[in-house]
């Protein structure tokens, strides 16, 4: 016999049962079984365990069991899903940034990203500050990030590194993630087979030493003019201070204008001694379910060889397989379609890629008989099937 109880978006589903004797089992693993006694029906939750009832004694006390049965069973089920921050805990240099996510899971196994519905405050202002889901370095020091959501509060630590003295920035670690990130390094403009008005860069900066080069030598070096870094074409073009096909892609004194602008009057330097090299990227949620409709912000972490990691959410570059199932925007959101299927964001940073695979499931749900009858012609249908 079964009876439904319906709250929200969650179903729970009650089936009685005979059993031999009174024995209540804990959802939690960590608790063990509470005691058992006498023989009598039983009521089985699929989220919970077992929970029986004595049939010894005087109705009264069956009746009463059962309800306390039901209260505490029913009670537990209902207990909200935990919300999930990544990361979860926050490590930046000075001038740092960190995009955080907010996810909650939903009773039906899928989860809702809350980053954006989110509440966000800081403890201290002075070390960190946070905006949207972004957490900005201020200062050296400790402080909480209070996270607000689906009402709960969770807090994360933010720790940041004390501010080096005489920071100099470099054409790999700075100056190269800001041309891809404004499309300079793109097909559709100096990424060409053959560039574009004379000035040629590798697809997705593969080539960073050749692309070094053409900035700073060819064309006798007029692309920078280090005695006046704001009248480098480097900056006049993509600024719009004088003709550019390709529009504009800079504003001025905005913060990759003045890495650019910084880097040049520091001396353009291609790398700097010690800077440890970029070993790859990773992308989070790497997979994942999603209901129709949804939307997930990405987070992209740069792996070094030093063992350190780095933000580069707002530096990467991001387009989707099939936009039809998922597109993305350029800060990393994903907004998932109507139609059920699989599709992939593909992310890319200095010549690195990383894919986040989304799946939408089908709102018609099949049991296993219907799958185990459908042809195999090889491993590529079993594959397919047990997804």
């Amino acid at each position: 016999m079964n009876y439904g109880h319906h709250q929200g978006r969650a179903t729970y589903r009650i089936r009685l049962r005979t059993v031999k004797r009174l024995c209540v089992f804990s959802p939690l693993s960590r608790v063990q079984t509470r005691g058992c006694i006498g023989v009598g029906g039983g009521i089985v939750f699929r989220r919970l365990g077992v929970f029986c009832l004595s049939a010894n004694g005087l109705a009264g006390r069956i009746g009463i069991s059962l309800l306390l049965c039901l209260a505490v069973s029913l009670g537990q089920a209902l207990e909200p899903e935990p919300v999930m921050v990544f990361p979860p805990e926050i490590n930046l240099q000075a001038k740092g940034r960190q995009q955080v996510v907010v996810r909650h899971g939903l009773a039906n196994g899928l989860t809702a990203d809350l980053t954006r519905e989110a509440v966000y405050a800081s403890s201290d202002p002075a070390v960190a500050v946070v905006e949207q889901g972004v957490v900005r370095a201020q200062g050296e020091g400790l402080a909480k990030l209070r996270i607000e959501a689906a009402g709960q509060v969770v807090n994360v630590d933010v720790f940041v590194g004390a501010k080096l003295g005489n920071h100099r920035l470099s054409f790999l670690g700075d100056v190269l993630p800001v041309l891809g990130r404004a499309g300079c390094a793109g097909g559709s403009c100096h990424a060409k087979p053959k560039g574009q008005n004379g000035f040629s860069l590798s697809v997705f900066s593969f080539d960073p030493a050749a692309d070094f080069r053409e900035i700073i030598k060819d064309e006798r070096g007029r692309r920078v003019f280090p005695a006046f870094p704001a009248e480098s074409l480097l900056l006049k073009k993509p600024t719009l201070a004088v003709e550019h096909e390709g529009g504009r892609r800079l504003e001025v004194g905005s913060p990759f204008y003045q890495i650019i602008h910084d880097w040049i009057s520091q001396g353009m330097a291609y790398r700097l001694p010690g800077e440890p090299a970029l070993e790859g990227i990773s992308v989070f949620p790497g997979e994942q379910r999603y209901a129709k409709s949804a939307e997930q912000q990405l987070v992209v972490t740069a792996q070094f060889d030093d063992g350190s990691t780095q933000d580069v959410t707002h530096l990467a570059d991001f387009s989707s397989s099939d936009k039809e199932i998922a597109g993305v925007d350029h800060d990393g959101l994903v907004r998932v379609g109507t139609l059920s299927g699989e599709g992939v964001v593909v992310v890319r940073y200095l010549g690195e890629m990383a894919q986040a695979r989304i799946t939408v499931p089908t709102d018609r749900r099949f049991n296993d008989a219907v799958y185990a009858g459908l042809p195999r012609n090889n491993f590529v249908d079993d594959l397919a099937y047990a997804r």
